[in-house]
């Protein structure tokens, strides 16, 4: 009797250490594993949901993609997430350092080609990030509704949709429909 019992003790500590190992290597997995390719924990920040943001990234990066993000990213960390620069990225007119938010679509412009930098550069023209030099070349957008557009996001954060221009004063229906096809939130 006391050698079945000997063998029930430890056939059951047998099976408590596989399960508890079996759940640790759950858990574990659970934290590390992203939702989907290009997710990834800051330390320091409880990974639960809510601490989290979606970002998408496009343009001239490596990956471009939605990223599942920690609240308090910044750009660069971003771009470092999504591979990088590409050779032809147009580094000098984002702001790496720019906060994101939830929902953020940034888009990565491409350099023209050419090592003139006064030629005018290729692909739309982001809202969220574009300095007044770039958003003056849109069209019946001058320097001070350029600047208007500067201070408004400065308040109120990055656009999410192109058609929020239209709360900038000095934009109306005319304006936002000449710019549209040329530019990004």
């Amino acid at each position: 009797m006391q050698s079945r019992t000997r063998v029930f003790v430890v056939a059951a500590v047998a099976l408590g250490l596989l399960l508890a190992a079996f759940l640790s290597n759950r858990l574990s997995i659970d934290r590390e594993t992203p939702a989907f390719q290009g997710a990834f924990p800051v330390s320091g920040v409880d990974a639960t949901e809510e601490h989290y943001i979606y970002v998408d990234i496009k343009g001239e990066v490596v990956r471009p993609g939605v990223y599942k993000v920690a609240a308090g990213t910044r750009l660069f960390q971003l771009i470092d997430r999504a591979g990088g620069l590409r050779e032809n990225a147009d580094a000098d007119v984002i702001n790496q350092a720019a906060l994101l938010h939830d929902q953020t679509m940034v888009y990565i412009p491409s350099l023209c080609g050419s090592l003139e930098p006064d030629e005018t550069r290729t692909g739309p023209i982001s809202l969220s990030h574009a300095p007044l030099e770039r958003l003056v070349s849109l069209p019946n957008i001058g320097e001070s509704t350029a600047q208007r557009i500067i201070d408004y996001r400065e308040q109120h954060g990055p656009f999410r949709h192109v058609e929020d221009i239209m709360a900038v004063s000095g934009i109306g229906e005319a304006t936002y429909e000449a710019i549209k096809p040329l530019v990004v939130p």
